[in-house]
């Protein structure tokens, strides 16, 4: 692919993203939450977290890490040798 074209994908994608976000604006809102609990604590909680709810952040979480560091050992040495 060419500069020019990866550009202007990124482009499109940024506003497909954007009209997504503005589209499912009001989703966020429709989930309850829990009360403020006091130092320690974050609205988005989960009132009852699952195993599969820990699983996929956790996995999403480690999936990320393991990417940036590939991403590293690629930009510093080439590749894996």
């Amino acid at each position: 692919m060419t500069g020019r074209r990866v550009l202007f994908l990124g482009i499109f994608v940024s506003i497909l993203l954007t009209y997504a976000i503005w589209v499912g604006g009001s989703i966020p809102a429709s989930i309850t939450k829990l009360p403020d609990q006091g130092l320690n604590w974050y609205y988005w909680k989960l009132p009852n977290p699952t195993f599969w709810s820990r699983s996929t952040a956790w996995g999403m979480y480690l999936g990320h890490q393991f990417s940036t560091l590939v991403d590293i050992l690629f930009g510093n040495y080439g590749g894996f040798t």
